[in-house]
């Protein structure tokens, strides 16, 4: 896994910063093979763990993956300027893209960043996370009333679930 350095120099100690002055906003424009490689090194790692149960089943999801990565990705062209002399130029590439993660990928990639996380007292219970997928509710009253049940579920009679 991806693991983020604290960021603390011999100046300045930023490891009780939620967030780190130096560390990437949500938003930026990340390239498309970044995104690519991300996606990759996951799965690879879902394989890894035997969440993905086959070598076939990887190469499988992989292609579906890197497809839809490309398929969203959109070109931007990013403008720079020589320190030189006025001489302007434009670099175009492709940048963004995602894809949608299946249940069990969803389900294992919240688990990790749970256990990863340099914030959280409980992360030690992180496979007992639970996760209730929304993604397929469209109008508001079904959303409404399905928070609603997870949230009675999660709370488990006083004996909170880990539930995202």
């Amino acid at each position: 896994p991806k693991l983020r350095p604290t960021g603390c120099t011999v100046d300045f100690c930023q490891s009780g910063r939620m967030i780190k002055t130096t560390e990437p906003r949500v938003g930026r424009d990340a390239s498309i093979q970044e995104i690519q490689r991300d996606a990759q090194d996951f799965l690879c790692q879902l394989r890894a763990e035997d969440v993905i149960d086959s070598d076939e089943r990887l190469q499988h999801r992989l292609n579906e993956v890197l497809v839809e990565i490309a398929n969203t990705s959109c070109m931007s062209e990013q403008h720079t300027a020589s320190k030189r002399n006025d001489h302007h130029a434009a670099i175009t590439s492709s940048i963004g893209g995602s894809w949608s993660q299946s249940l069990e990928e969803l389900r294992h990639g919240l688990r990790l960043a749970w256990k990863h996380s340099s914030k959280c007292i409980m992360r030690s219970e992180y496979q007992t996370l639970e996760v209730r997928d929304f993604r397929h509710i469209n109008t508001s009253r079904e959303m409404c009333t399905t928070v609603i049940a997870a949230l009675r579920e999660a709370f488990n009679n006083g004996k909170i679930a880990p539930t995202v």
